[in-house]
């Protein structure tokens, strides 16, 4: 599967961002608080609800989610929210997959 990844055409510095929320080595705050770092507050810097942590700064944060349902709309693309990058992932390859085959499809036809 993640040979694919790498295959994506995006910016490099998107595809390290993307690699790194699936292996959950992004420095949130809940890891420089385990680090010994003090923080004011573990609360996430985008909703200031929950705990700022990988898992909710990318697929629980509600301000993020509008913002990434926006980008989506805005791209005439549907989105599932999806639990973790991985699943998110893998729906994005399904959808691509379907796409490229179907744009292959289109220009073999004519």
């Amino acid at each position: 599967m993640f040979e694919f990844f790498w295959k994506v055409k995006t910016l490099l510095s998107k595809q390290i961002l993307a690699w790194k929320v699936l292996q959950n080595k992004v420095a949130t705050k809940d890891k420089l608080y385990r680090g010994g770092i003090t923080i004011a507050s573990d609360l996430c810097v985008i909703c200031g609800e929950g705990q700022e942590t990988t898992s909710n700064v990318f697929f629980a944060c509600k301000v993020a989610w509008l913002i990434c349902i926006k980008c989506y709309k805005w791209m005439n693309e549907l989105i599932v929210q999806n639990s973790s990058l991985k699943s998110h992932f893998q729906q994005f390859r399904l959808h691509w997959i379907t796409n490229y085959a179907n744009k292959a499809n289109e220009q073999c036809s004519v």
